[in-house]
């Protein structure tokens, strides 16, 4: 779950990306490929930071076996 679901109970709304056609004006035109670049670049950002939060929490953590016997405290 989401947490923009779990703040308003319902799914984000959907972006469609902007597709060329004739009959658009122009400034509305660069306006929506500029929201399709800046779309792209957060996303790529958000990608970037998500992999370097991963290595470092991965920096951390440990592999940790138990055998059958061993005694281990459970909070």
């Amino acid at each position: 779950m989401t947490s923009f679901k779990i703040l308003f109970g319902r799914d984000p709304p959907t972006i469609i990306p902007y597709s060329i056609r004739d009959d658009t004006p122009f400034d509305v035109h660069v306006q929506l490929v500029q929201r399709d670049q800046l779309l792209t670049q957060l996303k790529h950002n958000l990608s970037h930071v998500q992999s370097r939060m991963k290595l470092n929490a991965d920096k951390k953590r440990f592999e940790v076996t138990f055998n059958v016997g061993d005694f281990v405290f459970v909070k």
